[in-house]
Formats: structure tokens, C-alpha cells, sequence
């Protein structure tokens, strides 16, 4: 491998390794721990046993290295980036987050509501503005975003201009959070560990006020861009009664006084990162998960530890006790990890396929197409009603909606109480390990909720070679496979309705496609909007 794509390896299985073991230690006190992993810290990822899916859910023995909804939503991510470098939002919105909630590990409130509204027909992901019994679209300032968009820095072309990947780090995160300490703590973040990569060291205290100055960048960046400036923005202000502007800067200048008091600390050893994390709130349960408060707590552990190896700074980040264990640690990975010679050490769920994505978005990078994963068609797919709707059979095979073609790994759980659902660890097809709530009668999903059904007899083939999860994003896939195309998105065909120069067949072929999709009014609204928007300022510059 080649230095930039070693930096890019190593970024992802650093962020990963973290967010294991800082699960296992996720929000619980001593005695919990004591439970979990029979010992009174975390040292190296283990067999342990957790419930899952919530109250009602089974007990599940989960194998040493398993991952949470950090890096489940970080392939997610990464999965939606297309071969072009293109961040399909539509699919991560539409497809993704609403499958996710069925195989979700860990998942903080916000952003399962979040998915959940997005299994409507009538919501976008422009228009996500959903309110809860516990959470609002608009005060959802949690670190769900900011955990998740690393591969849009991993996929960048540009590393040294944060317009090249800055635009799509905020149209991820207004999938799921409106509240501006959440995207701002992903936009932090993504740019922290973009100028990490680019220039090979770990950022200081004056580079953090830097880019907490360059992050008012997002300002221009969302009044440019079509959808969030037309549809999202006005909506954003009038709900909070705030203006974007005043907002963007108030929370940055909280930031800042964050930042004077990190400063001061110079995190050397677990004492000093306590009183670090203590005095910024990041243990106190109000605001340990906010995206801007993980964000700085990064940027300090990853300063204090860069002349360390990234698993002393980890273990840190993953024993202090009510603090945000697995999402501090696996945002430290992924900087720390940009930086270091090797990958870690022992087990990790799916690292081979995981380094097969982030080898995917490396080449992206460097400019060079790559094949991308192939998702349902958008003009045909519903999202799954409801968490056991997602995984079903299509011609006899077992399929998770949208994703493709599953393999079963050992017996069903029992959920408990009256709960009739069942937890069961599937190996997907691509190379993902997952365990999924489901019926236990699964039901018949129409084909067109997945791209392709490529295996046969209810199993896939294992991957046991880097060559075979290597050749899954081969750009000469089948027709009907996994990496089959899809039909132009809306903002694909916004944009060549406008090059053709507003052609009038064009924008009538358009509108007829888009009115057969489960949201048409919606998706013709907002297609109509964007094209008499950009026909009126070309008419206003008389060109």
C-alpha cells in the first residue's frame, strides 16, 4: 500500500477498534462493567453479553470486537459514497437509516427517531423535522452525526479545502440532527481529521481555534447549496425562531470557551483526562453526548496522546465511566489512527471488510472511478413499516431490505416478555456482520427491495480472503448484482435539467419519473422548485 491509503487503513480500523471497546464499557457504572466483562476495566475487545433491542430485546453474546452504531453508520456512510466520490444522501436517507433501526447496536435516542420519521413516504432527507415524546429533529444535538461522516474526509480530493467534503459532512447530519451543536461537532471533527491526514500530524490548541474560525465556512456552504438553501434553511429558521448566521457563531463561541479550558489541561494520563472531560460537561448527562463536546474531547486526547501509541489513548477514552466510551474513543481512533504505522491488534468484527471500503474511498481520492454498492431502485422502494419488516426472503433466500442477500449465523434469540420477535446474527453478503430483529416467519419482500439477488439456497459465500471482499467492488460487477446502478437521484436530475438548459422534454421526463416514487409530490415539488429557482437567476443575469 501506498502512505496515504496505509493513513486511510489504519484511520478506520483504529475507529472501529475503539468504538469496540469503548462499547463494553458504554453507559454503565463499576458494577455494570463488572457484569458485562467480569473485571473492573476494559483493556483488549472480549466475548460479552449485552441485551439488545432495547427492553423487550434477547440477551446476545457478542463476539470480542464487535462494533456499535458508530461504525455501523460509518459503512453506512461509506456505502452511500458512489464511485464517482458522489454522496448519494437520498439512498443513506431513504434506504440506510430506515434499515438500520432493524440491526442498530447502541443507538442513541435522536437519531432512531430520526431514521424511523424517514420510513415515511412524505419525508426527505432535506425535511426530517420530526418531534418526538423524548427528542426533537430541532434540539437533537447529540454526536450521531459527528461519529459517522469520517468517510467523506476518507473520500475527499481536496484535504486541503474543506469545501471539497464540508458540503456533504452537513447534508449527512441534517438527516438526523437539526440542533447546530451536532453538526457542528461533525463539522469539526471532519475537518480536525482532514488537516491530520493531509499534513501528517496531530492538530494543536491554535489549530483547533483556527478551524473552529473556519467552520463559519458552512454558512456560505448551506446558502449554495440548492436543496438545504431552498427547502431546509427556511424551514430551520422559522421553527427555531433563530437566524442560521447568529446561531452558527453563538455555539462556535461556546466552543471556544471550551477550547481555553482543554487548553489548560494537557491531557497526560486518566487523572488529567477526568478533570478535562469534567470540566467541559462530558460527564454530565445533559451534555456528555453532544457533537461539540466528543468533538473538543477528541481533538484533546488525540494532543495529549500523539506521541503514544492510539491504544494507550483509547484505553483511556474507553475506562472513564460515564463519559460517551465508545464515541469519544472512536473519533480519537480515527485521528490518532491517521497517524500511525500500524493497525491495531487483535480482533476486530468485519475488518476486512472495512478496510476493503476505506481502500475503496482511498481510491476515490486519488481521482480514480470505482465501482459503488447497488441499491434498490428509489422509484419503486418503500422503506420496512417497522424493525421486523427489513429482513424477509426473495426466491427462497434470506435478504435484509435494501442491502441485499444474508447468510444466518446459528439459532434465533428470544426477545423477552410477551415480545414474539427474534435476534439473529446474519453475515451479509458484501461482508458485514450484523444481528437483526425479524419475524419468525419471514415474509415474502417484493424483488425490487433489493438490487440483485446473486446467491441461491438461502446462503452467500463467506468471506474469507481480502482477495474475495477486494472483488465485491470490482467496477466489472453482473447486471443484478449488489453493485448494479441506479436510476438519477433528484439531485442528479436537477442538475442535467439545467445543463440541458431547462430542455423542456427533459424536465417533463423528469417529473413523470419522479411522480411514480412513494413521495412524488414531494420529490416533483422540490425538482420543480430547484429548476424555476435556477431558470429565474439565469434570467436575472440575462443569460
Amino acid at each position: 500500500m501506498e502512505t496515504s491509503q496505509i493513513r486511510l487503513v489504519n484511520s478506520a480500523l483504529w475507529a472501529a477498534s475503539a468504538d469496540a471497546l469503548g462499547f463494553m464499557s458504554e453507559l454503565t457504572d463499576l458494577t455494570g462493567l463488572r457484569k458485562r466483562v467480569h473485571a473492573d476495566k476494559v483493556s483488549a475487545p472480549i466475548e460479552w453479553n449485552r441485551l439488545v433491542g432495547g427492553r423487550y430485546g434477547a440477551y446476545a453474546k457478542l463476539p470480542a470486537g464487535c462494533y456499535s452504531d458508530d461504525t455501523q453508520l460509518r459503512l453506512s456512510t461509506s456505502r452511500a459514497i458512489r464511485g464517482n466520490g458522489y454522496f448519494d444522501v437520498e439512498s443513506f436517507a431513504k434506504i440506510e437509516l430506515p434499515v438500520w433501526l432493524c440491526y442498530s447496536l447502541g443507538a442513541g435516542v435522536g437519531t432512531k427517531a430520526a431514521a424511523g420519521n424517514l420510513a415515511n413516504a412524505s419525508v426527505s432527507w432535506f425535511s426530517n423535522f420530526y418531534r418526538g415524546k423524548e427528542r426533537s429533529y430541532f434540539d437533537s444535538g447529540g454526536n450521531g452525526a459527528a461519529m459517522r461522516i469520517q468517510p467523506h474526509v476518507w473520500a475527499a480530493k481536496h484535504l486541503q479545502d474543506p469545501r471539497s467534503y464540508l458540503t456533504d459532512v452537513v447534508r449527512n447530519s441534517v438527516c438526523t440532527h437539526g440542533s447546530l451543536r451536532a453538526i457542528l461537532g461533525a463539522v469539526f471533527h471532519a475537518m480536525i481529521l482532514a488537516k491530520t491526514i493531509n499534513s501528517g500530524e496531530i492538530q494543536t490548541p491554535q489549530q483547533w481555534r483556527e478551524v473552529l474560525h473556519e467552520s463559519r465556512l458552512i454558512i456560505d456552504l448551506v446558502r449554495s447549496d440548492r436543496e438545504l438553501s431552498s427547502f431546509w434553511l427556511p424551514v430551520w429558521e422559522q421553527k427555531t425562531g433563530k437566524t442560521f448566521p447568529a446561531e452558527v457563531n453563538g455555539v462556535l463561541e461556546e466552543c471556544a470557551r471550551d477550547v481555553a479550558s482543554l487548553e489548560r489541561k494537557n491531557i497526560t494520563d486518566e487523572g488529567l483526562y477526568r478533570t478535562a472531560v469534567e470540566s467541559i460537561g462530558g460527564l454530565d448527562p445533559s451534555s456528555r453526548g453532544s457533537g461539540v463536546t466528543t468533538a473538543l474531547i477528541a481533538a484533546a486526547l488525540s494532543w495529549g496522546y500523539r506521541n503514544r501509541p492510539p491504544s494507550d489513548a483509547i484505553n483511556v477514552a474507553a475506562n472513564l465511566l460515564g463519559s460517551d466510551t465508545d464515541t469519544i474513543g472512536t473519533m480519537t481512533g480515527a485521528i490518532l489512527g491517521s497517524i500511525a504505522d500500524d493497525g491495531p491488534v487483535g480482533p476486530l468484527l468485519d475488518r476486512m471488510y472495512i478496510e476493503a471500503e476505506v481502500i475503496r474511498l482511498h481510491s476515490i481520492s486519488q481521482g480514480k472511478e470505482s465501482a459503488s454498492f447497488g441499491y434498490p431502485d428509489l422509484m419503486r422502494w418503500s422503506p420496512p413499516k417497522n424493525q421486523t419488516s427489513a429482513v424477509g426472503t426473495v426466491d427462497n433466500q434470506i435478504v435484509v431490505a435494501g442491502l441485499g442477500a444474508a447468510t444466518p449465523i446459528g439459532d434465533g434469540l428470544r426477545g423477552q416478555g410477551q415480545e414474539r420477535a427474534l435476534w439473529r446474527w446474519l453475515r451479509m453478503e458484501f461482508g458485514q456482520t450484523i444481528i437483526a430483529k425479524m419475524r419468525s416467519d419471514l415474509p415474502q419482500l417484493p424483488r425490487y427491495a433489493v438490487a440483485g439477488v446473486t446467491q441461491t439456497e438461502n446462503k452467500v459465500k463467506a468471506m474469507t480472503s481480502k482477495a474475495q471482499q477486494n472483488s465485491l467492488f470490482s467496477p466489472d460487477a453482473e447486471p443484478g448484482s449488489t453493485l448494479q446502478k441506479t436510476k438519477p437521484t433528484l439531485d442528479q436530475m436537477t442538475n442535467d435539467g439545467i445543463k440541458s438548459g431547462f430542455d423542456p422534454a427533459m424536465i417533463g421526463k423528469h417529473i413523470i419519473e419522479l411522480s411514480s416514487q412513494p413521495d412524488g409530490i414531494e420529490q416533483c415539488v422540490a425538482y420543480v422548485a430547484i429548476i424555476s429557482k435556477a431558470r429565474k437567476a439565469r434570467l436575472d443575469r440575462g443569460t
